[in-house]
């Protein structure tokens, strides 16, 4: 992240870009449990699914991505 925000910087200062979006606040992470599905609720919704939604819930739920792990690989729609 920090060479990512350091590039960003300098399209900034080269004026490629307005601002720096790295610099701008995240919105605050809500605390509290999260729901999470048991075993069996997982294999339920991965029978029930087909193509690039089945192999989406696959990797995330049996591997354990996380949303933006899976978002950078491209599996899941950003408004999900």
């Amino acid at each position: 992240m920090r060479i990512l925000r350091k590039i960003l910087n300098k399209a900034v200062l080269w004026e490629y870009i307005d601002k720096n979006p790295l610099k701008s606040k995240l919105p605050p992470v809500p605390k509290g449990k999260h729901p999470v599905l048991t075993l069996q609720q997982l294999f339920d919704l991965v029978n029930n699914l087909s193509g690039k939604d089945k192999y989406t819930v696959i990797l995330t739920g049996f591997v354990g991505l996380r949303r933006l792990e899976s978002l950078i690989l491209g599996v899941v729609n950003a408004t999900a």
